[in-house]
């Protein structure tokens, strides 16, 4: 991206003052040019463009993240579905800031100046945005869903180092630094998980039942080894604990998994929150962000 100095990096701080002379309300002067690698891995710009519409259309969303999910959406679908804002602040430990920057001056980058090491790296950059970072930040306060986010992104992380070595490589090692604190004792949340499949839940349920060194399960295991990890092996009877906390009746886990959503003891009342994202509460100021989305259960009314 270039040179920096302390917290401003140049390229933003051109673009910002660049700003007043780009004709940013004339849609031909957007660059709609689609990167053809965003449809290597099919999955992830799908879930992608689902994950961004979902956050835009959320009303208690703040709306530096409804921004991101905009331009992200350009990005992948090139349509726009809210005007473009001025470039605000940013700071290095506000990543989402620096997020919002890379992709709207991706947008205009035939009225910026800047050099072909800079443009080449704001290529890469939005490119991991769009197809991993937003998606990401965006489900991060999905509380019944931390368990299987996080494990899929350490596996997409290890993936995209096939796309671009060096920030699949970074972004990984970065990212297992903070799965300390996700463990068995987490996965049990993972039960009333919308994505994952009743018969992953049956081996979960099992698995509670064992007991396990809980330390040596912990998601800041190598990252090489999580790849190949399933929920159900992250699982032990720690896993019930999150639940018992959140006074769930877990006599449900002796029940088939089709008859989990029609058992009344198995949820408590109102359902599971994330008062703040689970990843933004403990990164806050490295990732950017401390608000909130509530995770509905599959029979909360």
């Amino acid at each position: 991206m270039g040179p920096s100095s302390g917290p401003t990096i140049q390229l933003f701080k051109r673009f910002r003052e660049q700003w007043p002379y780009i004709p940013h309300e004339d849609p031909e002067a957007i660059d709609n040019v689609v990167d053809p690698r965003i449809d290597l891995v099919p999955s992830w710009k799908e879930a992608s463009i689902g994950a961004m519409e979902r956050g835009i259309q959320t009303k208690k969303v703040r709306e530096d993240y409804r921004e991101l999910c905009n331009l992200s959406l350009f990005y992948l679908t090139v349509n726009l579905r809210q005007p473009i804002k001025k470039p605000g602040a940013f700071h290095h430990a506000r990543w989402m800031a620096k997020a919002i920057y890379v992709l709207k001056i991706r947008m205009f980058r035939s009225h910026v100046q800047m050099t072909t090491r800079e443009g080449k790296g704001l290529e890469e950059i939005a490119l991991f945005v769009v197809l991993l970072y937003s998606r990401a930040w965006m489900e991060a306060g999905l509380a019944t869903e931390a368990a299987y986010n996080d494990l899929n992104l350490v596996k997409d992380l290890h993936h995209f180092q096939e796309i671009n070595g060096a920030i699949g490589k970074t972004t990984l090692t970065t990212f297992s630094r903070h799965l300390w604190y996700l463990g068995a004792d987490l996965v049990g949340l993972s039960l009333f998980s919308e994505m994952i499949s009743m018969e992953e839940k049956k081996k979960i349920a099992e698995e509670t039942r064992k007991e396990k060194d809980l330390d040596r399960i912990r998601f800041n295991k190598a990252a090489d080894q999580l790849i190949n990890s399933s929920l159900p092996s992250l699982t032990s009877s720690a896993s019930v604990r999150a639940l018992t906390l959140l006074n769930i009746d877990i006599s449900f886990l002796s029940l088939p998994v089709d008859e989990w959503e029609a058992n009344p003891a198995s949820l408590p009342e109102g359902g599971v929150h994330s008062e703040e994202p689970q990843r933004h509460k403990r990164r806050g100021r490295a990732w950017g962000g401390d608000d909130f989305i509530v995770q509905r259960l599959p029979n909360q009314g």
